[in-house]
């Protein structure tokens, strides 16, 4: 039978497209969903009601973040990786330090802050984990550049380095 036809076996791109669904469908009955869209009852927790964590990829979306002042940067990487490099103005807040200094951290900030994280790159964990454990512990609203500093540096964009 012909490859084109209708009834061959699903295409790679077909089938990414099901493996997202999948995946998509997993984090929802996970309980992810509410921390990315908000709990399924709105009459929930007040907390709950306004939690956001937003993954963006846009470059230039992340310069114009960098040159606002009232961006707040963390770094999600090891502190030995943020030593070697990282983005104009981030501070080290490893994913791992999360649950003992995010209370601190989060009372530090300024009224209108922007809390935006990264990691290493697309597939690094930890910006997300250090968004997650933040937003339980009340924020609101966080970014993670999904790219990450990799994909960053390796693009040209100005890099702090000692």
């Amino acid at each position: 039978m012909d490859s084109n036809s209708p009834s061959s076996a699903a295409s790679p791109r077909g089938l990414s497209f099901y493996l997202a669904v999948i995946l998509t469908l997993a984090l929802i009955s996970s309980g992810v969903s509410r921390l990315i869209f908000g709990p399924a009852d709105p009459s929930g927790p007040a907390l709950e009601t306004n939690l956001k964590l937003i993954f963006f990829e846009d470059f230039s979306l992340m310069e114009s973040l960098l040159s606002n002042p009232n961006t707040v940067l963390l770094d999600a990487r090891d502190p030995r990786l943020y030593a070697i490099g990282r983005l104009p103005g981030a501070v080290s807040f490893p994913a791992e330090d999360a649950p003992s200094r995010g209370q601190t951290f989060l009372r530090s900030l300024s009224a209108g802050a922007k809390i935006v994280a990264y990691c290493s790159e697309r597939f690094c964990p930890l910006a997300e984990e250090l968004a997650t454990s933040l937003l339980k512990q009340g924020a609101s609203e966080i970014l993670v550049f999904a790219p990450g500093y990799d994909a960053w540096s390796e693009s040209g964009r100005p890099v702090e380095r000692p």
